[in-house]
């Protein structure tokens, strides 16, 4: 760095809020209080433009984050950024997914200092190097960690017969609640779960598609009858037939509420060709892979009968072919 250490920087904000709705922690207006506050005790500038916001928005990928890529493109692309550093709460709102490092020494080659105001450490210090590679461990193992604590959160759920999340065209999620608590409290946060039940309506259109295909009707003879009756599809548009061989071969429709059977995994940046990491900026996500988890880490919902009886197995004929829901 070229600038002395008691020069007054002039500084951009990045801040990102969480995904979760809940994690007032990192709310953007506390963020903004703490940059405030360090800048304030060092003498410095908070500039209130630019700054970078991306907000909702997790921090295991770059990728999505339309801020942060506004900020990088400032960088590579001007020989002056209007600031001589950016400031970040704290390092895991910049990065949670192993790129700190790499993001660090980027900022160290344009010659703008990246600063985590929380313990006051510039990321683009020789002496931060070290350290930079042991947040990003200290990051990445936070986001495995959340993830494994939410995933066992909904598997306890689903072994007391609580659904484990999703929405099912011919099935309504009834909540429940703690016995006596006041109507005034019952909000998501202080809910036991949610039960399956049938929605008669909407059951009924199932079972007409599960009939005709029974004998014999095809896909897109069933989603013109049903588009022919303004019946509304599972997402409020028309009926096409992907959607009807979906719901066709739904193991729901037979009771088996499985949760956990496959998990999805994110290509990783490093190892996405630019092509692929120009697309992904334009989805404003990574391509993923499912992959199915071994039958021991599955674990299957009780459906309540009345769920069960009505949408019963049977062979069906699709395009000529006959095949079973069980296929």
């Amino acid at each position: 760095m070229t600038r002395h250490e008691d020069t007054p920087l002039r500084c951009a904000m990045y801040a990102r809020v969480s995904t979760d709705k809940q994690d007032v922690e990192n709310s953007f207006d506390r963020q903004l209080r703490a940059c405030q506050a360090w800048a304030d005790r060092g003498g410095h500038v908070l500039l209130a433009e630019p700054r970078f916001v991306d907000e909702a928005k997790s921090g295991a990928s770059m990728v999505g984050r339309p801020a942060l890529q506004r900020l990088l493109a400032l960088l590579r692309n001007r020989d002056r950024p209007p600031f001589d550093a950016v400031v970040v709460d704290d390092d895991s709102r910049l990065d949670r997914g192993g790129n700190l490092a790499q993001l660090a020494a980027m900022f160290r080659e344009l010659g703008v200092r990246l600063i985590s105001v929380d313990d006051g450490r510039d990321l683009t210090s020789e002496n931060a190097r070290l350290l930079n590679h042991v947040r990003v461990a200290m990051n990445e193992e936070y986001l495995h960690e959340l993830a494994r604590r939410t995933r066992n959160g909904i598997a306890s759920k689903v072994l007391r017969g609580y659904h484990g999340g999703g929405k099912v065209y011919g099935y309504t999620l009834i909540p429940e609640w703690p016995e006596g608590l006041p109507p005034e409290r019952r909000d998501r946060d202080n809910r036991l779960g949610t039960r399956v039940a049938v929605d008669d309506n909407q059951a009924a259109v199932v079972r007409r598609i599960f009939e005709e295909s029974a004998r014999g009707v095809g896909r897109r003879r069933i989603a013109l009858m049903l588009n022919a009756e303004r019946v509304p599809s599972p997402r409020g548009g028309s009926w096409d037939p992907s959607a009807i061989r979906a719901m066709l071969l739904n193991a729901k429709y037979r009771g088996d509420w499985s949760w956990n059977r496959s998990r999805w995994t994110k290509k990783p940046e490093l190892a996405m060709t630019e092509a692929e990491l120009a697309e992904a900026r334009d989805k404003g996500t990574l391509p993923r892979r499912r992959k199915l988890r071994p039958d021991y880490e599955v674990v299957r919902l009780r459906v309540p009968a009345q769920a069960d009886h009505r949408f019963r197995s049977k062979p069906i004929t699709d395009s000529g072919a006959s095949r079973s829901l069980n296929a």
